[in-house]
């Protein structure tokens, strides 16, 4: 005969540390919420970039971070994922005139961490309108951008600068997020492609 450790409402010592877990992640996190609908949202972002030069075998490491700087993203109506064959596609709003795709295929992603693809959890997919960053450093100054500034200036190397959130549990939130941006870096040397 198994017996369990009961606390004094009956319940046992595991499902009552359970509920204790449960209502420290609801403290920090707040209630489950719903993802949202389809739409365009503004945020504020900037940079950390740990450079490496070496001249005349003298190396030097320098640290930059940039100033805050405005980021435009666009996001899916939240579905189901289901498995890489079901060839999701979604779509996602972008601005009037915008010249960025409207739609995100599960083929476009540059890289696909295995936790964000996860089938029976409810997804948004998310793309990066702009972004401009500009900031000055001991290299001199240097320029960020990508998603609609990148498309117009370098058409020929473009790529959508894409992301995703799911679910951590059934659907809503909390979740999980993820970028792959696809960024063009133009410092005082050159100009360098940058995937992060």
């Amino acid at each position: 005969m198994v017996t369990e450790n009961q606390g004094n409402n009956g319940e046992s010592a595991d499902l009552a540390s359970v509920k204790q877990e449960l209502q420290e992640l609801r403290d920090q996190m707040g209630e489950a919420k719903d993802f949202p609908k389809a739409r365009i949202g503004g945020y504020m972002s900037h940079f950390r970039i740990v450079i490496e030069v070496t001249i005349a075998e003298s190396r030097r490491v320098i640290s930059i971070v940039s100033p805050l700087a405005a980021q435009s993203v666009a996001w899916s109506d939240p579905f189901v994922y289901g498995e890489q064959e079901a060839g999701h596609t979604v779509s996602i709003p972008k601005p009037k005139g915008s010249q960025l795709p409207d739609k995100i295929s599960e083929t476009d992603f540059i890289e696909k961490p295995s936790e964000f693809f996860v089938p029976g959890k409810e997804t948004i997919w998310l793309q990066i309108l702009n972004l401009d960053a500009r900031m000055n450093s001991d290299l001199g100054p240097i320029r960020i951008i990508l998603g609609e500034t990148l498309k117009r200036e370098y058409p020929d190397i473009f790529h959508p600068s894409l992301g995703a959130a799911q679910s951590l549990g059934k659907r809503g939130f909390p979740a999980r997020l993820f970028f792959n941006p696809l960024a063009i870096s133009e410092p005082f040397t050159g100009c360098f492609r940058m995937v992060v």
